[in-house]
């Protein structure tokens, strides 16, 4: 049986696709040798590497303190603290260093003092889950010995390549890609958040190839699919319980699809 990298794209709270996603692998007995999480995808795949249960990351993330707390207002280089990050990883258990997880990890994030994406698969999870996650403009940058990092969707939104750089080029490499097409809205219209998440998809058109030829399975749910943060009833609706859940079984229902895909990639 060969071994089995995935990989978890930056998303949002679209991220939850790759929860339902993983709960399949995990019911089906699939083993996982490596995770490689980016943005949403770090954050999701930190904790299903502790082994946390998948019911209580949902119950967690599902409270509306907790959701709430996410757009918490700051003074300072960002409009939101990552603290509400913090307190999750501490609430379930999760504040531990990448040698005590259950399934080796990496995440990957934008080093913007040297202009590259960096990973990381050493040291304390919580500093870089929070440098992966750190969107600009919204988040300050996080300081991680002598530079400063952003989300890491900024250089490498799928990072298949690193996944294969690590599991080997005879082993199968499964990357999950939740990206989508920016809102055809005129550029007098669109709000902060818009103008960052299409920055954001400029750079990920770039590494495209990238995924492809990395992966022998590409699963991209939201390929077509149209987002569009017109105001802050959209933007936070975005994160409500009903569409944490929607991404969850959405993630769910693409993992049954391949199963049988995934299975074979291993035995051949």
């Amino acid at each position: 049986m060969k071994k089995l990298a995935i990989v978890l794209s930056s998303g949002g709270a679209r991220s939850f696709f790759h929860l339902g996603f993983l709960k399949v692998l995990q019911d089906e007995g699939v083993n996982i040798d490596l995770i490689v999480g980016c943005s949403g995808g770090a954050l999701i795949g930190s904790l299903f590497a502790n082994n946390v249960s998948i019911e209580d990351i949902k119950k967690e993330f599902y409270k509306i303190s907790s959701r709430v707390s996410w757009f918490k207002p700051r003074i300072g280089k960002g409009f939101f603290s990552q603290e509400p990050i913090i307190n999750i990883f501490k609430m379930l258990k999760s504040d531990v260093s990448f040698k005590d997880l259950k399934i080796p990890l990496i995440i990957v994030a934008s080093n913007i003092s040297k202009g590259f994406a960096e990973s990381f698969s050493k040291g304390r999870i919580i500093p870089a889950v929070c440098a992966s996650t750190a969107i600009p403009g919204l988040y300050s940058p996080v300081k991680i010995k002598n530079s400063y990092y952003f989300d890491g969707g900024l250089f490498n939104y799928t990072p298949s390549d690193i996944a294969r750089k690590n599991i080997g080029r005879n082993n199968v490499v499964v990357s999950v890609d939740l990206s989508y097409k920016s809102a055809k809205n005129n550029i007098e219209h669109m709000n902060v958040v818009d103008v960052l998440r299409i920055c954001a998809l400029t750079v990920y058109k770039k590494c495209t190839f990238k995924i492809k030829d990395y992966s022998n399975l590409l699963i991209t749910p939201f390929n077509g699919s149209d987002y569009n943060f017109k105001d802050i009833k959209t933007t936070v609706g975005f994160y409500s319980k009903k569409s944490l859940e929607k991404y969850y079984k959405m993630g769910e229902k693409a993992a049954r699809k391949n199963l049988n895909k995934i299975m074979k990639l291993l035995k051949e």
